[in-house]
């Protein structure tokens, strides 16, 4: 059956009709798959061009020898006859002309199979796939599909393989040691029968359309280094595809901020397994599925993260911000009765040591995680001194008995509720011609006149809160950063 091919564009704007042409008349292409007719005497390289209105771009496939032992092509979904068939249409392997036994034995085949269709003959036969040894009675690995559904099922085994939506290459192995055979799918052992006087070895197929492909054959007479290579591999579980495990972490982990989630998951879910977590540093804890940081990092540090399972060993780093860094603060004052852990507590942006005034933006991440009425109310503030008295303007955020915050003088009337887990705000503070403009997830929530002298903090009271990645773009010092924000904010 034909195969898919495709021509893909890096600009879509150029999608167009695609004109396809080789330079061999046994091998086109047609509704989207490249086929090959007739006999192939030796592996052939077929030149493939596609041609549009603008492009014209040619690729090299090989065609496989029609006398190649690497694949066989068994169509026979249509068959009416009964086992007789497998014998008549399948693929005996031989190793230079010789049948699998006596010297040859001992051997490892290996390969792919994909199942394009499957019927079922008027003798009542299901689909059947088979990797048979001659003896008496017939010893096989059976793929059997006894409802016609599309599902086989390996010698009556629980375990299912899907080939009900057509190619499947579905990887295979057989290996011969002793007088057994031990059979794998995609590595994993799953079947032994014995082959005691097997008299010869065939891969057959019985009301279905199949290809054996990718074949790859090395017998302990001829091949002795790569028998007992693959053979050990296979029989020790070394070729197992056990998926390949992924660590989902954030890309920094706050100082003394609550833990963040963190996971391992593999691409082959049957193999998650219990992971256990390690770090190359003390204070990065992982416990329950969450990472934290503990203690001071005076610098930037990046910590190297460990998952490990049964079968896998990933690894990832995380960035811990360090504690003299403006790009983040962690605030936890939930019991506070004290209005002055505003500025105890707060981050005082800062240009080069000094506060900043003038025309600026600064922009950053709040996360809200908890607040506590009991002892006064809770606010948030994005604020503003004026020097000399030290009046105070701000961008004030506080609950109502609900848990749902709100700015004052929104211009927005939008709301926040916590009772929805951590609230996540994206803000930004755009000072121009002494106003000052407070966006949230890049919608302006409300403006302040700051025509005096200031300088300018984060803070919050009787609440948990994390500010983070923060960066100061000023007039005075980077204008043309300073130029391009106020741009995106106000247009």
């Amino acid at each position: 059956p034909g195969m898919d091919v495709t021509a893909l564009f890096t600009n879509g704007d150029y999608y167009g009709n695609v004109n396809w042409s080789t330079n061999n008349p046994n091998v086109y292409i047609q509704n989207g798959k490249i086929y090959a007719v007739g006999e192939f005497a030796t592996d052939t390289e077929v030149e493939i061009t596609a041609t549009t209105e603008h492009h014209t771009e040619s690729a090299t496939v090989t065609v496989v020898s029609s006398t190649s032992q690497t694949y066989k092509y068994i169509e026979n979904a249509t068959s009416d006859a009964e086992g007789g068939e497998i014998n008549t249409t399948g693929w005996y392997v031989y190793d230079d002309g010789n049948n699998l036994i006596g010297d040859y034995s001992k051997f490892v085949i290996r390969g792919k199979l994909n199942v394009y269709s499957f019927g079922k003959s008027e003798l009542e036969c299901w689909p059947q796939i088979q990797f048979r040894f001659k003896t008496e009675p017939i010893v096989r690995f059976l793929f059997e599909d006894k409802d016609g559904n599309g599902i086989f099922t390996l010698n009556s085994n629980t375990e299912a393989y899907d080939f009900k939506n057509g190619v499947n290459a579905l990887e295979w192995a057989v290996v011969v040691e002793g007088t057994n055979a031990y059979f794998y799918i995609g590595g994993k052992h799953v079947k032994t029968c014995d082959v005691t006087g097997a008299e010869y070895f065939n891969l057959g197929v019985l009301c279905a359309d199949a290809l054996f492909y990718d074949v790859e054959l090395y017998t302990k007479k001829s091949n002795p280094t790569e028998y007992t290579n693959l053979s050990s591999k296979y029989t020790s579980g070394n070729m197992q595809d056990y998926g390949t495990l992924y660590i989902d972490a954030p890309s920094k982990v706050y100082p003394g901020a609550p833990a963040v989630d963190i996971s391992a998951n593999c691409t082959l879910p049957s193999y998650n397994g219990a992971v256990t977590w390690t770090t190359d540093n003390a204070n990065v804890i992982i416990a329950d599925g969450k990472i934290s940081a503990t203690g001071t990092f005076a610098n930037d540090t990046y910590v190297t993260i460990t998952a490990k399972t049964e079968h896998h060993t990933a690894t990832t780093t995380v960035l811990i911000p360090g504690t003299s860094s403006q790009s983040y603060k962690y605030v936890e004052n939930l019991n506070s009765t004290s209005s002055t852990l505003i500025n105890d507590t707060g981050i005082f942006i800062k240009e080069n040591g000094k506060n900043i005034t003038g025309e600026f933006v600064v922009t950053g991440k709040i996360n809200i995680y908890a607040y506590n009425s009991s002892t006064g109310t809770p606010h948030l503030q994005l604020r503003f001194t004026k020097l000399p008295d030290k009046t105070i303007v701000r961008f004030y955020m506080s609950p109502n008995a609900n848990g749902v915050f709100k700015f004052y003088d929104s211009e927005t009337d939008r709301t926040y509720n916590l009772n929805d887990g951590v609230i996540t705000l994206d803000f930004a503070v755009v000072v121009v011609d002494k106003t000052a403009h407070l966006y949230i997830d890049g919608i302006l929530e409300a403006t302040l006149d700051v025509s005096k002298d200031e300088y300018f903090n984060l803070g919050a009271l009787r609440m948990n809160v994390l500010f983070y990645d923060i960066e100061l773009y000023t007039k005075a010092n980077n204008e043309a950063a300073y130029n391009n924000a106020v741009a995106e904010y106000l247009g």
